[in-house]
């Protein structure tokens, strides 16, 4: 039996509400409340903050290898800010992401009743959504099990005794067999702890971001109901007048959706950039220098994520170019009257203004922002690289 889009959304919501609750943030839940499993997720953060704080002191005063220091502040300055600003930006704004997902879910339940088109942009939406999940997933592991197997294949090869990250544990010598033995081990569990809670992050903010593509193609229907009646009803303005201003309304809804989305992400989204900015630097320039072997998992995990945000935000500039050019094109305009021109000519104004999401207050969160990131990354690290080897 054919799943309805509505019973697909739930079962994937299900997923990431697992995931957020293991962490001890399904804000989604009505009844949330801060409980253990938060208080020891957020003891593990500031545990790793500690720890990567004893590594630059540890380094700078006892090794004087400053590329650990580089390491340490990558994934503190990177990872932990990250899965750190996710969790903060679901617990401070708790009601605004649980209004978000019930109107998703209403939007599903109220339009897939009406005909296949309506299932169709809606199933497209959901098979979005789940090739994104599948790529988080998929990448997140990739962190959590590819760092630790790529250092013991390299420590196997060249008979060495190089850590997944050069970040020590206080009161345990990484110079000893044993100790050196414990601390790894540590760190897969750290790293995989954190590639679980980065993906829970990750899932939930983009659950509802995802289906902002989704009114495009219902509002197209809606254009369609619309020509439908002016053409077997050309007579009965009453009721094409009562399709257009469901239109418009539906037009409102989406205004309001996408603002929504923009304010309860704009520092999540922020944080994640500017932290994956700042970790692949550091990682570029540590394997430049040959001392991380583990940092090519780190740096195709980060730059993957951000190509990945920034994919979602294209994909909104063309939902609402979309928006602009089926008022354009999808419309009989020569069959409706005065008022309902004058109606829908005001929507395509307000149409023409819609605001996409961004990256920080400026930058607009794009496939050319990543790209021109890259360029920034790219030339940052030669700039150090080159200072290094003068």
């Amino acid at each position: 039996m054919t799943k309805e889009p509505s019973q697909r959304f739930r079962e994937i919501v299900r997923v990431t509400r697992f995931c957020a609750n293991l962490c001890g943030s399904d804000v989604f839940d009505p009844n949330y409340r801060i409980n253990i499993r938060t208080v020891l997720v957020l003891g593990v953060i500031l545990f790793s903050f500690s720890c990567c704080g004893y590594c630059i002191h540890y380094s700078i005063t006892v090794k004087g290898d400053w590329t650990l220091v580089i390491q340490a502040l990558c994934m503190g300055g990177g990872t932990l800010v990250q899965g750190f600003s996710h969790m903060m930006g679901f617990m401070f704004r708790p009601a605004e992401l649980r209004v978000l997902l019930e109107e998703t879910h209403t939007l599903y339940e109220r339009h897939e009743k009406i005909d296949s088109d309506y299932r169709l942009y809606l199933n497209r939406g959901v098979d979005l959504l789940t090739r994104l999940m599948k790529i988080c997933a998929f990448f997140n592991t990739i962190l959590a099990v590819g760092m630790s197997l790529v250092t013991v294949i390299y420590n196997a090869i060249y008979e060495t005794r190089v850590l997944i990250v050069g970040i020590y544990l206080d009161a345990i010598d990484p110079e000893t067999e044993r100790g050196f033995l414990i601390t790894m081990i540590l760190q897969s569990c750290f790293i995989a702890v954190g590639g679980f809670g980065l993906y829970a992050g990750d899932m939930g903010t983009l659950t509802t971001i995802t289906q902002i593509m989704t009114f495009k193609g219902l509002f197209c229907c809606k254009l369609r109901d619309l020509n439908e009646i002016l053409l077997d009803e050309p007579d009965n303005k009453t009721k094409s007048l009562e399709a257009l201003r469901d239109i418009i309304q539906f037009h409102q809804q989406y205004l309001s959706f996408i603002e929504r989305n923009r304010s309860v992400s704009f520092w999540t989204i922020f944080v994640k950039f500017l932290t994956n900015f700042f970790g692949l630097v550091c990682t570029v320039f540590c394997i430049l220098l040959g001392v991380w072997p583990a940092g090519y998992i780190y740096m195709a995990y980060c730059f993957t994520m951000m190509y990945v945000y920034c994919g979602v935000g294209t994909m909104i500039d063309i939902a609402n170019d979309g928006f602009i050019e089926a008022c354009y094109n999808g419309v009989l305009w020569y069959e409706l009257s005065a008022l309902e021109r004058k109606m829908l000519h005001t929507m395509m104004i307000i149409a023409q203004n819609t605001k996409g999401l961004s990256v920080g207050p400026f930058v607009p969160l794009s496939v050319n922002t990543g790209l021109q990131m890259t360029k920034m990354i790219y030339s940052m690290t030669m700039m150090l690289f080159n200072f290094v080897s003068q």
